[in-house]
């Protein structure tokens, strides 16, 4: 269950880890977000590389609370990637409480093509330059809506920022406009609602969540999203 509340008081730190400047945010308690360990668990739950060792000239990582999109060149000339999806299914045993619910993961491996073109978007809007959320004036986080996550790496840095709802902001914040511009568009060239929901398609009959409190169910003749108890 989302708790966004508690991450207002995080801040960006700034230290030195597995030999890379990181910027990961910190809590009050000096706790790493939540949003960083919520995530963090789900990537080592469906296989995912920590970026905080990668070694790639180049890797970024666009991510929803149950999609992600991962890029990566050592050259700048060839480019690889891969889309992924962990999702869990609520139960009357679980309670609401994501970390009990079944976890299901796959991924896709893109084509030079996709990948090229998910970069080439990247690069051009300048997303890894956008400042995080909480310093950018005018932006706030909310209790419901969508939680984009960006990693950036680098040989010498790893940066994890989250934005929430950009497309609440974008009229009147010109890096939510950013954002906004680059998840509609990096979801509409990997497909992420076509490629997701296929999945949900060939997993067991039952209700799987698709970001936020909401749910999608693959056991009904007519598709159609409802909140979970959670």
């Amino acid at each position: 269950m989302r708790h966004p509340l508690l991450i207002i008081f995080c801040f960006l730190a700034v230290e030195t880890t597995a030999q890379k400047h990181t910027y990961i945010p910190i809590c009050q308690n000096g706790d790493t977000s939540l949003w960083y360990k919520w995530q963090s668990t789900k990537y080592r739950k469906a296989g995912l590389r920590d970026m905080l060792f990668t070694t790639d000239s180049i890797r970024f990582r666009f991510s929803t609370e149950v999609e992600a999109v991962e890029i990566w060149t050592n050259d700048f000339i060839h480019f690889e990637g891969i889309y992924s999806i962990f999702t869990t299914s609520p139960d009357a045993n679980s309670n609401g409480n994501q970390e009990k619910e079944k976890f299901f993961s796959g991924y896709w491996v893109l084509t030079a093509d996709d990948a090229r073109k998910a970069y080439d978007l990247y690069r051009s809007l300048g997303i890894s330059s956008i400042n995080p959320q909480d310093s950018i004036q005018g932006w706030q986080s909310g209790l419901d809506g969508d939680e984009f996550i960006i990693e950036h790496s680098t040989p010498t840095s790893y940066s994890f920022k989250s934005y929430w709802t950009p497309s609440s902001f974008k009229d009147k914040v010109p890096s939510a406009f950013l954002i906004d511009s680059f998840a509609n568009s990096i979801r509409k060239t990997i497909r992420f609602s076509e490629r997701f929901h296929n999945f949900v398609s060939t997993l067991p009959k039952g209700c799987y969540r698709v970001g936020s409190y909401y749910v999608t169910c693959n056991n009904l003749k007519a598709k159609r999203r409802r909140k979970s108890g959670g």
